[in-house]
Parts: structure tokens; sequence; C-alpha cells
């Protein structure tokens, strides 16, 4: 086994640039803010960001997977405007990291978070996933 401690340090970041499409906005969730980009497309941003941080740290077989994130969406931008989430480990344990996310656009920030990382074998992770899979398909209606 290894400790993250020896592969991932404070400080370490990434960051994904996106500019705002229809498909980013909150029209699926209320035709009203149509052209606002929606609180769930920064939340995948941020684990977008999170990832390019330190999955390429990380042994051949291993991968991070999102356990905890808490996000908040502090100002409105629009289709067309492009954004940048930043994420940067704050924290790093023997297996998992902490990140702060912080999201802008030209006029500064709009919206920041924190997000938790686990650290994972893909292999052992995609086996349990299977037999979970087979316990619910073999699970009898009552």
């Amino acid at each position: 086994m290894y400790d993250l401690r020896d592969l991932v340090t404070v400080g370490v970041s990434g960051t994904v640039t996106r500019v705002v499409q229809e498909s980013d906005t909150a029209t699926n969730y209320s035709p009203q803010l149509q052209t606002l980009l929606a609180t769930p497309t920064c939340i995948g941003l941020g684990i977008q960001a999170s990832v390019a941080a330190i999955d390429a740290l990380l042994p051949d077989g291993f991968v991070s997977i999102g356990r905890h994130i808490d996000f908040e969406h502090t100002a409105s931008t629009f289709m067309g405007v492009e954004v940048r989430m930043t994420a940067k480990v704050v924290d790093v344990q023997p297996t998992y990291v902490d990140i702060v996310m912080t999201l802008s656009d030209e006029m500064g920030e709009i919206g920041h978070g924190t997000h938790r990382r686990s650290i994972v074998n893909v292999e052992s992770l995609m086996a349990r996933a299977m037999k979970r899979k087979e316990m619910m398909m073999n699970k009898r209606p009552i």
C-alpha cells in the first residue's frame, strides 16, 4: 500500500476553463434562468479541476473519487462568458485529499467551495461495484 502524503503535496492545483454554453445553463431547472450558468455545472467544473490537480500524481491503477462536496454559487454569469475553476489541495491524508475550489469569470469570483477526494484502486472499486450490481439484480421483489 502507499501513503498519499508521499505522492501529493499541499498547494498542488488544477484549473479548468470553459465558455458557458447553453447546456451549462439553468434551462433544465428553471426556464426563467435559461441564460445563466447552473450550479450543477459549477460543481462539475470543480470535480474536473480537482481531478486535474491530483490524478496524474497517482500510481498506475489508482484514481481519485469524490467523497464530499460543498459549493456556494455566489454570483451569476451568462452564457458566452468564460469561467475558470481552480482547485487547490489544502490537506493530504494517507487515503484522501481536501481541496478548496474557486470559480471566477472576468468580473471576479462567482463561487467557491470544498471537495474531498479519496484515492482508490480501480480494479478493487470495480469489483465492489459489480458485486453490488449482482446483488441488486438478484434481489427478489417483495
